[in-house]
């Protein structure tokens, strides 16, 4: 399927090329690398867009570190009050 993309004027007098909604998440890839400087994207589309292997583990292990620290500090908070 050929990407659709449209050009329209802006009011600071540069084009901007534009991106329709579309109904699949490759569409949009595509859009992206072609330049498209604004997306109409539908709210589905948000979790998959955003997804990537290496941002869930980074996360993890932020969630993981974070954890250690906050246990270690309830733990000292605990012993200064006894």
């Amino acid at each position: 399927m050929p990407l659709r993309a449209t050009r329209f004027h802006t009011f600071v007098g540069t084009f901007r090329c534009g991106f329709g909604t579309h109904r699949a998440r490759h569409e949009y890839r595509k859009a992206i690398q072609a330049g498209a400087h604004i997306l109409t994207v539908p709210p589905k589309f948000f979790p998959q867009m955003c997804a990537h292997p290496k941002t869930d583990e980074a996360v993890g292990q932020f969630m993981t570190e974070f954890r250690a620290w906050e246990q270690s500090v309830q733990a000292s908070q605990l012993k200064r009050a006894a």
